[in-house]
């Protein structure tokens, strides 16, 4: 059976096992006893034809809470799963680079500048412009 993924602009594209694989096994990178293939054939049992790509994102971070009790170590793999798809969604990030670059996380906050995140529209609705004389002081 072929199964459709409803991408975030909309458009259906055949699914991809290999884009998922190697997603999960940069956030399962350098964490000792993690299984980024377990992970994976978990949440694929939850895959159905035009499921979307948050539902995927949920179906994998689900997959690794659910290993928790058995192996702590997956509260970290889940943690970065969680963070990469909050840093899909706020940056509104499509490109194979960025994507590549959030599976890890988002970068530290201090390496993101102001300019860059009005850009993206990530202040824009929340923020007054005045925040743009403020800044971090480092301890």
């Amino acid at each position: 059976m072929e199964i459709f993924v409803k991408k975030r602009n909309g458009r259906l594209q055949e699914f991809q096992v290999d884009k998922i694989n190697a997603c999960v096994q940069r956030a399962c990178e350098n964490i000792e006893d993690v299984s980024a293939s377990e992970i994976v054939l978990d949440a694929q049992l939850q895959l159905f034809d035009k499921i979307t790509t948050t539902q995927i994102d949920t179906a994998l971070i689900l997959s690794a809470r659910e290993k928790i009790e058995k192996e702590p170590n997956y509260s970290f793999a889940g943690a970065r799963l969680l963070l990469n798809t909050i840093y899909k969604e706020v940056f509104k990030e499509s490109s194979k680079e960025a994507a590549k670059e959030s599976c890890m996380g988002p970068p530290p906050f201090e390496n993101i500048s102001k300019k860059a995140l009005y850009s993206k529209g990530f202040f824009a609705k929340i923020t007054n412009k005045s925040i743009n004389g403020f800044t971090l002081k480092k301890k």
